[in-house]
């Protein structure tokens, strides 16, 4: 999405996910509505999706980028 400079997945427990988020300037609601249609079509109707904004999504140790991470 244009709006969104990055995006990581977490999945605490199976019926929810969190969308850490850095956003760009003209992000909205409207793309947040957007992301959660999308999730709901392409994983599961039943699934929670919680938001997080953070200025940027931090890297791993050796400088890796983690698009999703399970804690299940």
């Amino acid at each position: 999405m244009p709006n969104i400079k990055e995006a990581q997945i977490i999945q605490y427990n199976l019926n929810e996910i969190v969308i850490r988020i850095s956003k760009r300037d003209k992000y909205n609601l409207s793309d947040e509505k957007k992301l959660i249609e999308e999730v709901h079509h392409k994983i599961s109707p039943n699934l929670l999706v919680k938001f997080e904004y953070v200025d940027e999504i931090e890297k791993t140790v050796t400088g890796k980028f983690r698009a999703v991470i399970s804690k299940l």
